[in-house]
This record gives structure tokens, C-alpha cells and sequence, in this order.
């Protein structure tokens, strides 16, 4: 007789067109385009789910991101099979497809590594669960390889994910309902863009493995997938060791096995951490990160440039009722630094976080400005590169006079872009001339030239919620929400250098407006 082939349910979530349109085949699309709350990430549409469809009990479901594939180099059709085999030879109810295993083996559990990138994670979620009526010791917890999830990536059975509904709802009531210290604690911003509690999250499944021993995982070779950026990447045998020291401890609680593990993790944060070299022409790579140098700048002579005239001073006006929040701001094309000094140095902001990206190499080697720890994190590349839902954790996105270094149809893509990937509460703060600015290259591949200007109506003609012109290099500076995409059809610059300065000032002027340093609202 014939096996009836496993039911196994899997979904990638779609958060944009893009996404939509790169999901592979074999997977069904968890639609997340209208993403009403980007600060739960995958939580929110998994969520839904789970609340809204009706679950085959006899099924295995699995709900991955976009970065699936690119994490673990799986196919959904590879994904099948492996959760086929477990299900038949182990009888998994659980089947884990965890990246980053150095993440996961140096560290007792998943949270002493979450507390290690974010003091208090722990305290946290200790308060959490002992709300919730579980008294777990955290910080002595120990999983190995069979129980360590990051990413939400695992498949599993409807029973399993109930629990993980119910741990989670739990955290959603906190994060969700009055404020008290608890809920501050679980929706603290960290050094990535995005609150404490997805974080918390992500952990959960872990957590269930770990303590409830009803549950049947089975681990895909995690060794095998991507590692993380941090050091611990460089220390593959130490890390196979110490998942196997962990793993043997969890099957006969030796001591021994502890004490070797700990032996082992300390001989590797000993080892000193050589810095990846910055590669010119890179497509992306991590210059800064946490405020810390994670590229070597190559020996030679820079060209420091792109400082922009754009009223900067606007970012502390965008959110008056939020200053005292960690607002999260991106510099793109952040040139010789300027928003971050005027962030940083401002006693309203200093607490704020800015982030850059610039395609210009020479101002990705500016160590000296990097080692003023004004910028959290420093990107090498195009803002292009970084996904839309990372961008939708900003408060602010910010382009001080970039657009004018494009053509019209890139200005419009990159306008429109941008647009898309603001969060429902974020802005985009542009600034740009509002004539032709001729200006070309200063050194090669500095990305000066200028190649458009943008008459006043074009930027007045999205509806920003607020905007400054300047009366000495008539430079607008606007503030834009998402309703902006709306009017897009409005942003039509030129390309002809006959748009003078004296052009921009006459045609301000017919449209009933001065340049006179005011910020209008």
C-alpha cells in the first residue's frame, strides 16, 4: 500500500511587490504588502495566520522570509524532503533550520547571546515569563543545536505552534497594552532597527524546546548554512566542539562537559579579531558596526567630499513629540558626516541613532570620522541594497542634495523607492536645489556631477508635511510621508542646465513663495 505523502504548508512573506515577485517555487506567499506594523516583523503576518486559517493537524507548516534561501542555501523542495526524513525516521514535530551556528554554539543559550548584543534582554524576559506564570533560570539554560532557532525558521507541527502562539501572545499583550517599566523594557530600541521584543520573539520557539520535553526536533546541519559577521565566524572548529560539549551535556549533565565548553568559549573571545579589508567596487559591505570599525581601510590617499547645504537643522522638527525617544535616522549619502555631527552634538539628539550608506569609496575610508563614533552603522554601497523592510524600522529616512546626482527617470525610481519603504510613522527628509546646479565630478567616481534640477512646484507638488527654502543657495529642504506617492506623478525635474538659479527664484516667486530661511508647516 502507498504512503500518503506528509502535508507540509510553506509560505515565504511578501513585503513588497519585489518580494512578492522573487518568492520561489514551492511556496505558497503569506501576503504582508499592506505591513500595517513592521516593528513585529515576521511575527505579525505569522500571526495572522495562526489566528485566522484553519491548520490541518495532521500537516507541518513553516513561514520563512525573503532571506531564506540566501540564509541557508535551501530550496522549498530541498526544505520538503528534509522535513519528510525527520518525520519518518524520528517522528520530529519540530524540524530547525537555523542560520548563524556560531551564534548558537558559543553561547549556553539563546538568550545569554541576545543578552550579550542587548544588556537587560534577559532581565526582561525572565519578568516576562514569570508574568506569564514560568519560572525560567535563564542565564544557566543550556541548548545545543536541537534546540536553537533564530529567524523563526523552523517547521512544525499545528500543536507546536499553538504553544509558540501562546508564549508569544503573551509578549504581544505586554508590548500592546499599558505602559509600565515592563513594556519599556520589551519595546527599548537595540543597536539593529528594531525594539527589544522582536528579539524576544524570535527566541520563543527556543525557549519551548528547551524546557518542554514533549517535543521531537530534529536540526538540519546548521553548520552548512550562513554564519554570522561577528568574529565567532572565524572559529568553526571550536564552535563544532562546543555545540557537541552542550549537546553532550543536555544527555548526561557531566560537568566536565561545562567546564570544557566554558574552557573553549573563553580561548575563542581571547583570539584577536582581524577586520575585513573595505573592497572598492564592493556591492555592499559593513563599514561600522555598533559604533565600531569592522572593515580595514586599504593604505592610500582619500578624497573627503559630498558635505551638502541642505537644512539639516529640520530632523529635530519632524517628530517635536518624540525628541526624547531614540529616533533612528539614515544617512544616505552621508558624505563627510555632517547630519551625524549635527545629531550627535545636539544636546536634543545626541541620544538619537544615525545610520549611513554612501557609494562613494573615498568617504567610506574616512576613519578619522568614523572614530568620532557619530554613526552606528556605515554601509559601503547603494541604498538599493538595503531591504525595504529594514528601512521601514527608520524613523527617518535622509537624502540631503543626492537626487540632483541622478538622472530624472533614477531620481523618480529612487523617490518612489524610498517612498514605498517608509514605515507608517516614518518620514523621508529630502533636501535638493530648486534650479540646475551645474557641478561636475571633483575626483573619479565621487558621484558629483550634477544631472537635473528640480523646480519648487515638483517638491511642493508632493504635499510634504513641512519645508525650508533657503534664500542664499535657494536649496529646498522637504519633509515627506507615504501619502506622497500619491502625487508622485507631480515630481517631474529637468534636465537642461538652462534652469539658472534666476529661473528657480523666478518660478518660486510665481507660485506665490520666498526664499527667506522659513520653516513652514
Amino acid at each position: 500500500m502507498q504512503a500518503v505523502p506528509l502535508a507540509i504548508h510553506l509560505f515565504q512573506i511578501a513585503y513588497s511587490e519585489a518580494s512578492r515577485a522573487a518568492i520561489e517555487p514551492g511556496y505558497a506567499v503569506l501576503d504582508n504588502l499592506a505591513n500595517p506594523r513592521p516593528d513585529w516583523y515576521e511575527y505579525w503576518p505569522i500571526r495572522q495566520f495562526l489566528l485566522e486559517q484553519p491548520l490541518d493537524e495532521a500537516a507541518f507548516y513553516g513561514f520563512f522570509s525573503p532571506k531564506f534561501r540566501s540564509k541557508t542555501g535551501l530550496t522549498a523542495a530541498q526544505v520538503r524532503a528534509f522535513v519528510t526524513a525527520a518525520v519518518h525516521t524520528a517522528q520530529a514535530d519540530v524540524v530547525l533550520f537555523s542560520p548563524q551556528p556560531d551564534m548558537g554554539a558559543f553561547f549556553l543559550n539563546v538568550f545569554e547571546q541576545g543578552e550579550t548584543f542587548d544588556p537587560g534582554l534577559i532581565d526582561a524576559c525572565t519578568q516576562l515569563l514569570r508574568g506569564m506564570g514560568h519560572d525560567v533560570p535563564l542565564r544557566e539554560l543550556v541548548m545545543d543545536s536541537r534546540q536553537i532557532v533564530f529567524s523563526n525558521y523552523f517547521v512544525a507541527r499545528p500543536a507546536f505552534w499553538r504553544e509558540w502562539l501562546k508564549l508569544n501572545e503573551g509578549l504581544f499583550a505586554v508590548c500592546e497594552g499599558p505602559d509600565s517599566p515592563l513594556r519599556q523594557a520589551l519595546c527599548l530600541p537595540t543597536s539593529y532597527p528594531a525594539q527589544r521584543k522582536v528579539f524576544v520573539q524570535e527566541r520563543m520557539a527556543s525557549l519551548l524546546l528547551a524546557t518542554q520535553p514533549q517535543w521531537r526536533s530534529v536540526a538540519h546541519d546548521p553548520f552548512g548554512f550562513a554564519w554570522s559577521q561577528s568574529k565567532l565566524q572565524q572559529h568553526p572548529t571550536e564552535a563544532y566542539i562546543s555545540d557537541a560539549l552542550k549537546l553532550a551535556w543536555r544527555t548526561q549533565p557531566f560537568p566536565e562537559y561545562l567546564r570544557a565548553f566554558s574552557a573553549v568559549r573563553e580561548q575563542v573571545c581571547a583570539a584577536p579579531t582581524p577586520l575585513l579589508l573595505l573592497e572598492r567596487g564592493a556591492a555592499f559591505q559593513a563599514v561600522v558596526r555598533d559604533y565600531e570599525m569592522v572593515a580595514r581601510i586599504p593604505s592610500g590617499h582619500y578624497n573627503f567630499g559630498g558635505n551638502s547645504v541642505g537644512f539639516k537643522s529640520i530632523v529635530h522638527h519632524v517628530f517635536p513629540e518624540r525628541q526624547a525617544q531614540a529616533l533612528t535616522l539614515l544617512d544616505i549619502g552621508f558624505g563627510l558626516g555632517d547630519l551625524g555631527r549635527l545629531v550627535k552634538s545636539h544636546p536634543q539628539s545626541a541620544h538619537w541613532h544615525v545610520d549611513g550608506v554612501d557609494g562613494y569609496f573615498d568617504a567610506c575610508c574616512n576613519t578619522a570620522l568614523f572614530e568620532q563614533r557619530l554613526y552606528r552603522n556605515v554601509w559601503y554601497g547603494l541604498a538599493g541594497s538595503i531591504p525595504k523592510e529594514a528601512l521601514q524600522r527608520y524613523d527617518m529616512l535622509c537624502l540631503f542634495d543626492v537626487i540632483e546626482h541622478l538622472d530624472a527617470a533614477a531620481a523618480k525610481a529612487l523617490l518612489k523607492s524610498l517612498l514605498e519603504s517608509l514605515g507608517p510613522d516614518s518620514h523621508l527628509v529630502l533636501s535638493t536645489p530648486l534650479f540646475f546646479w551645474p557641478q561636475d565630478q571633483h575626483h573619479p567616481g565621487d558621484l558629483e556631477e550634477h544631472k537635473i534640477g528640480v523646480p519648487a512646484h515638483a517638491l511642493l507638488g508632493l504635499m510634504p508635511t513641512a519645508y525650508h527654502i533657503s534664500s542664499q543657495h535657494l536649496i529646498g529642504t522637504f519633509v515627506l510621508s507615504r501619502r506622497s506617492l500619491e502625487h508622485l506623478d507631480n515630481f517631474v525635474p529637468v534636465e537642461t542646465p538652462a534652469f539658472t538659479m534666476e529661473a528657480g527664484l523666478q518660478h518660486l516667486h510665481e507660485l506665490g513663495l520666498q526664499a527667506d530661511d522659513t520653516l513652514y508647516r
